[in-house]
C-alpha cells in the first residue's frame, strides 16, 4: 500500500488522468437518482389551512384599537407557540386519528403536520401532506375541528378562528427530478475521486523518476530515454 500524502494538486491530476471513472459514476449517479425520483417516489399531495389566535378577547378588550398595548400583541404570539405545542400532543393525534378514521396511526399523522406561524403574526398556518389529496385534507379538517376546543381546555383566554379551512389538493407537489439527478451526478463525482484515491493508494508501481525519489528517497544520476 502507498502511504504518501496527496494535496490538491495530486488529487486533481489523478482526476484527470483517470476522468472516465469521474464521468462513468456520474452518469450512474444521475441517472440512478433520476430514476429512483421518477418511478419510485410517490406524489405528495399538500392541503393547508389558517387559523387566528389572539389573547386579545372582544367581549374584554377596548374599544379603540388604539389602546391595544404592543404587550398583548407580543403575549399573542406567545399564545400561539403555546396552541402550537398543545396540537403537537400525542393525545391530541389519537384524537384526529378518531374523527378522521383514516388509516394512518397518531404518530404517522403528527409526522404528516407542520405548523408555523405565518410572517411572524398571530396566523398559525397548518399543512397537511401525505401521497392522497383526500386523506390530507380529512387529516388537516379534523385537525382544524379540533383544534379550537383542545387548546381552549389548556390555554384560556384569547379567541380561536378559522380564517381558511382546508383546501383539497389536486396537483401533487413538485418531485424535483431535476435537483435530484444534479445531486445523484454530485455523489457520483464525490465517489469517483475517492476510488481514484484508493487505486493510487494500492498502486505500489514506479511510473515516473518522481515516483522513485518520493518512495526510497535516493537520488537519481541519471535517466536512460525512451527510444522507439
Amino acid at each position: 500500500m502507498n502511504n504518501k500524502e496527496y494535496n490538491i494538486f495530486d488529487i486533481i491530476s489523478m482526476a484527470m488522468r483517470r476522468w472516465w471513472i469521474i464521468a462513468l459514476c456520474m452518469i450512474i449517479g444521475g441517472s440512478a437518482l433520476y430514476l429512483v425520483s421518477y418511478y419510485l417516489s410517490k406524489p405528495v399531495y399538500k392541503s393547508v389551512g389558517t387559523l387566528y389566535v389572539s389573547n386579545i378577547n372582544k367581549s374584554t378588550a377596548p374599544t379603540n384599537s388604539d389602546d391595544i398595548s404592543l404587550n398583548e400583541i407580543v403575549t399573542s404570539q406567545e399564545l400561539l407557540k403555546s396552541a402550537v405545542e398543545v396540537l403537537s400532543t400525542e393525545k391530541f393525534y389519537t384524537r384526529v386519528k378518531e374523527v378522521s378514521k383514516v388509516r394512518y396511526t397518531p404518530s404517522a399523522i403528527k409526522g404528516m403536520v407542520s405548523m408555523s406561524s405565518k410572517n411572524e403574526t398571530e396566523v398559525l398556518e397548518i399543512s397537511v401532506n401525505s401521497s392522497s389529496p383526500y386523506d390530507s385534507y380529512v387529516i388537516l379538517e379534523t385537525i382544524i375541528a379540533l383544534s379550537k376546543e383542545e387548546i381552549e381546555l389548556v390555554i384560556e383566554g384569547g379567541t380561536i378562528k378559522v380564517l381558511d379551512h382546508a383546501k383539497f389538493a389536486s396537483n401533487y407537489l413538485p418531485r424535483n427530478i431535476g435537483r435530484n439527478s444534479l445531486l445523484g451526478a454530485i455523489a457520483g463525482i464525490i465517489a469517483a475521486i475517492g476510488i481514484i484515491i484508493i487505486i493510487e493508494m494500492f498502486d505500489t508501481r514506479i511510473k515516473s523518476s518522481k515516483d522513485l525519489v518520493d518512495t526510497y528517497e535516493f537520488y537519481i544520476l541519471g535517466e536512460i530515454p525512451s527510444i522507439e
